[in-house]
């Protein structure tokens, strides 16, 4: 069998990635229903509890989400006004908002946990435990070189990048996204 052209391999697996994705987006959407969260909501408890002991700038936290500042501010009064986290403001920079996770957040979260850990038990019978790690790890590089600038991917020889392709309006948006 002749093997597929690399531009045509790349939008297969940008397909794939993106399958994928919101089909894992959909299941968890169904496991955080018993507990009226929704991802973004559940991924800032997640996030503030993992940097619980540095603390965690609103500015990260979007980043970490994948939305603006404006909906994380809407995302952070949501969890603020259930009690889940609170804001502190920061020692060296009064103007940075920084979240924490009150009892009641860590109280949900633990709920949340248990029930990820029955339900992620569909995900071993599709992928074994070791190719669901070689492919958190492969997954976590390539974010990782996507996310940081000084790092390049790969690109497919005559590919033209994104900023001499882009109209008008869109090239804010792409230099945004190379910063």
């Amino acid at each position: 069998a002749k093997e597929a052209p690399p531009e045509d391999r790349w939008v297969g697996f940008l397909l794939n990635l993106g399958l994928v994705g919101r089909g894992l987006r959909r299941k968890l959407e169904d496991w955080l229903l018993p507990f009226d969260l929704g991802e973004q909501e559940f991924v800032t408890l997640w996030l503030c509890d993992r940097q619980a002991a540095a603390r965690i700038a609103q500015g990260e936290l979007a980043r970490g989400v994948g939305i603006s500042a404006a909906q994380m501010s809407a995302v952070v009064e949501r969890l603020r006004q259930r009690g889940l986290i609170a804001m502190e403001c920061s020692a060296h920079d009064r103007r940075r908002q920084i979240w924490r996770l009150l009892a009641t957040g860590e109280e949900l979260l633990a709920k949340v946990r248990g029930n990820l850990r029955a339900a992620t038990s569909d995900l071993a019978a599709v992928l074994a435990p070791a190719r669901q790690r070689e492919t958190e790890l492969l997954l976590a590089e390539l974010a990782a070189a996507l996310l940081d600038p000084r790092k390049e991917i790969p690109q497919t020889p005559g590919r033209i990048p994104a900023a001499e392709t882009a109209t008008p309006g869109q090239e804010a948006t792409h230099a945004r996204r190379a910063a």
